[in-house]
């Protein structure tokens, strides 16, 4: 796909003026959300990006293909093949975050955790986006702590619990991943969730994003 694979490169192009330009590209029915924009000038050094993936059960909604989950998987594999110079890391989080995979320029480690990103099942259900940001950021410091490389960080959700971001020191970019219509959530037992017998619907939280 043509305009995919254009906003892919121009994250990555050293003369794009936007550092995640291609959030700015729609998914399906549900489009990004640009929530801070800056430039990039730093040639020399690439970005470290630290992708920070919804993993709650509303992630395996299938109102887009094939799942949202899947989704947010595909697009950072493609993404993937074609880091350079740049850092790929992984916080995933439902009820809690955690770092999944540390920033690396190896695309096959980048392979393997993105491999069974979508086969992940947290302990507990939930969803905490706000936790995972900081954690995220506290990562992207910790990894660089001479400050020397340009970062962001990228939110692939459906909105789900999503607050207002607060002010953070690293630009925080989002994908929404959905569709306005939404579906039936998957349960773990084969059935829908259902809140007092009522099959429990989730939609992209748009407004939110």
């Amino acid at each position: 796909n043509h305009s995919r694979s254009t906003w892919r490169q121009r994250l990555l192009s050293r003369n794009t003026s936007y550092l995640a330009a291609w959030i700015c590209i729609a998914v399906a029915a549900a489009g990004p959300r640009l929530i801070e924009e800056i430039p990039d000038n730093t040639a020399s050094h690439g970005v470290d990006i630290m992708a920070v993936i919804d993993i709650s059960r509303s992630m395996h909604v299938q109102d887009i293909t094939p799942s949202r989950l899947g989704r947010a998987k595909h697009e950072l594999q493609e993404l993937s093949r074609q880091l350079q110079k740049d850092r790929l890391g992984l916080v995933v989080y439902a009820a809690h975050a955690h770092q999944y995979m540390p920033l690396s320029y190896d695309k096959n480690v980048m392979r393997h955790y993105l491999g069974n990103l979508d086969n992940l099942s947290p302990p507990t259900q939930g969803s905490r986006p706000l936790e995972a940001l900081r954690l995220a950021e506290q990562l992207l410091q910790k990894q660089d702590p001479g400050n020397k490389r340009h970062k962001a960080i990228l939110l692939l959700t459906d909105g789900d619990n999503l607050q207002p971001v607060p002010d953070m020191d690293t630009p925080v970019f989002v994908l929404g991943l959905g569709s306005i219509e939404g579906d039936a959530i998957p349960g773990h037992d084969g059935d829908w969730l259902r809140d007092d017998n009522s099959v429990i619907v989730s939609r992209l939280h748009e407004d939110d994003l």
